[in-house]
């Protein structure tokens, strides 16, 4: 027997539902900020946002290298991540 799923079923979410549900998760403390923020850079690739994507990118990196500067780098991530959903919202808003 063939089970049949309707082809919306397959097709993944929109970068942009990635995006915010990564940052949504970031904000709420659901995941860690170095973590939310990878994936934030990965969905949001190719969308329309280079200048917060590059802070979070930096941010990331800065986590890399600077242990002892992780909890400041972390509370910036969210404080990107909480710009970043404003951002989103109000374009949002706009259209």
């Amino acid at each position: 027997m063939m089970l049949l799923v309707p082809a919306d079923v397959l097709r993944p979410p929109p970068p942009e539902d990635l995006v915010l549900l990564w940052a949504s998760r970031v904000v709420a403390g659901t995941v860690q900020p170095v973590d939310g923020a990878n994936w934030i850079i990965r969905y949001g690739e190719d969308l329309s946002w280079p200048e917060r994507l590059q802070r979070l990118l930096g941010l990331a990196s800065v986590w890399e290298v600077w242990p002892e500067g992780r909890q400041e780098t972390e509370r910036s991530i969210v404080a990107e991540a909480r710009a970043l959903l404003a951002d989103i919202s109000d374009a949002k808003t706009t259209e």
